[in-house]
């Protein structure tokens, strides 16, 4: 992350303040310039809660929207340069690992013994001997075997 000019605020206590959108205290990190140059104002940064506000301000969108604050040697997305490369080949990767699969004779073998199975003997105990049966052929659950 110190390879970029522009990030958010290395984390002290006391350091993250309340966020613009959601008023939330104590979740909101604020961008700085590495090199000193550009103040931001109080609200260019990121909210802690992705799923419930998802405020995101970067400093691309302030300079976007303020041109004259811009700094002479920007160059646009420059903080944002990612390697690319990098990032398509790692998704490449996750997508074309073949699954590992349980062999048959293994899972045969896992699917008796269910009076020792803890959770068998809850869920007979909750839902009822036969509903238990159903959901564990259902879902092929086994029992592990020392």
């Amino acid at each position: 992350m110190s390879d970029y000019r522009f990030h958010l605020q290395k984390y002290k206590p006391g350091t993250k303040t309340f966020c613009p959108e959601c008023k939330k205290t104590r979740c909101f990190a604020r961008y700085v310039d590495e090199k000193g140059v550009v103040e931001f104002p109080n609200h260019v940064g990121r909210c802690d809660h992705e799923n419930s506000c998802g405020y995101h301000y970067t400093p691309k969108d302030y300079f976007h929207d303020n041109p004259d604050k811009a700094p002479k040697d920007w160059k646009g997305n420059d903080a944002y340069r990612y390697n690319k490369a990098e990032i398509t080949r790692e998704t490449k990767e996750s997508q074309s690992v073949e699954p590992s699969l349980i062999p048959y004779e293994i899972v045969k073998k896992s699917i008796t013994r269910f009076d020792i199975n803890p959770l068998y003997t809850y869920l007979c105990g909750v839902i009822g001997k036969e509903e238990t049966k159903r959901i564990f052929k259902l879902y092929i659950v086994g029992t592990g075997m020392k």
